[in-house]
């Protein structure tokens, strides 16, 4: 494993060794985001779901500065990519999608040991691209500097027709303010089904794209296998077969269901008429609503099937763990593509907060 040193200044007589951090690292690793990043976070409390996203064959998926002539660790950056989950490993020309960035500046006296760690990883990596969702407005400049372009992501929603009052959502507005017809809906032949990953019916080629590199198996991994979360993957189905398949997880507010859409792959555009179709399943399934945090141009793809953006005063919350009522603005970062199709579960943003109780 190579091992890169800066020296800090002859004045200051100290020096960072930077480097993935190993499997023996992994102490190290859970004391540092305890101490400096979120005291009790779920990577601590559950090192489980730590694995899951960042242990790959040979490392964890964690670039670390440790101060050389004691050995403790000063900074580190996560990263996660898509097409991981199924080999364990990122390759040269991978996507990256950026985790938890942070150096203990009370103990840190080189300024730019941050970004000495984001060299590192595009030097080891040189991803095809490299993104952050979920970035505050302070970090957001930082990207700027540094040559990113960075933007909003669009959280959509579709409310159930026969819902007048939401629970969960903020003043929530129908595609078709008064549906007079209700039966409509049970008379719609295109259908979404909720799919086994094991079904012959998938049609694996769907699930090929190329910004960020995705898979089957990697998106199969993903989601099947998440250790907390239980993943549906559902098929929209218009003749026979399935032309478009999505995944989702069902999230509980008390009595209320919602579902959420985290990935979707499709190989023709939604139509006018869809709404109609997930309409019809949100009321057999008795959700709320469904909701989808996408980029700006993939999210009209979603407005032409009937979903609607949030709006200040009319929105669906985004915060569930803990469940956070108010409106969030989601930011987003991304480097060396232009095309990129952005979901919520491509990057760490769709993850547990909270520790399982067992």
């Amino acid at each position: 494993m190579r091992r890169w040193k800066w020296d800090i200044g002859t004045k200051e007589l100290k020096m960072y060794n930077i480097k993935l951090l190993d499997h023996s690292d992994k102490q190290s690793l859970v004391d540092f985001i305890d101490r400096c990043w979120k005291k009790n976070h779920v990577f601590v409390l559950d090192t489980e779901i730590l694995d899951f996203q960042h242990k790959a064959l040979f490392n964890y998926n964690f670039v670390g500065a440790f101060e050389s002539h004691t050995g403790i660790l000063r900074g580190i950056l996560g990263f996660v990519s898509p097409s991981f989950y199924s080999t364990r490993v990122i390759e040269r020309g991978d996507d990256i999608w950026l985790a938890i960035w942070k150096v203990d500046k009370t103990n840190v006296s080189k300024k730019s040991i941050g970004f000495d760690l984001l060299d590192f990883l595009k030097q080891r990596f040189q991803p095809s691209s490299i993104s952050a969702i979920g970035i505050n407005r302070k970090v957001a400049g930082v990207y700027r500097l540094l040559g990113y372009s960075v933007g909003e992501l669009s959280h959509l929603y579709l409310l159930n027709p026969k819902v007048t009052i939401s629970k969960v959502g903020c003043n929530l507005r129908q595609k078709i303010e008064t549906l007079k017809d209700q039966s409509i809906l049970v008379e719609n032949n295109i259908v979404i089904c909720q799919i086994d990953w094991t079904d012959d019916r998938i049609d694996t080629n769907k699930f090929v794209t190329k910004s960020p590199k995705k898979d089957f198996f990697a998106i199969k991994s993903r989601y099947k296998d998440h250790p907390t979360y239980k993943y549906q993957l559902y098929g929209l189905r218009r003749t026979i077969s399935f032309e478009s398949f999505f995944v989702a997880r069902e999230i509980t507010i008390k009595t209320t269901k919602i579902l959420r859409i985290v990935d979707f792959f499709q190989d023709t555009t939604l139509k006018n008429d869809d709404w109609l179709t997930f309409a019809n399943f949100l009321f057999k399934n008795n959700y709320e609503y469904i909701d989808i945090v996408t980029d700006p141009h993939t999210a009209k793809n979603f407005i032409c099937a009937g979903f609607i953006e949030n709006e200040d005063n009319q929105y669906v919350p985004h915060l569930f763990e803990p469940f956070d009522p108010a409106r969030s603005v989601v930011l987003y970062s991304y480097f060396g593509t232009k095309n990129l199709s952005v979901f919520k579960g491509d990057s760490d943003l769709d993850r547990p907060n909270l520790a399982r109780t067992i």
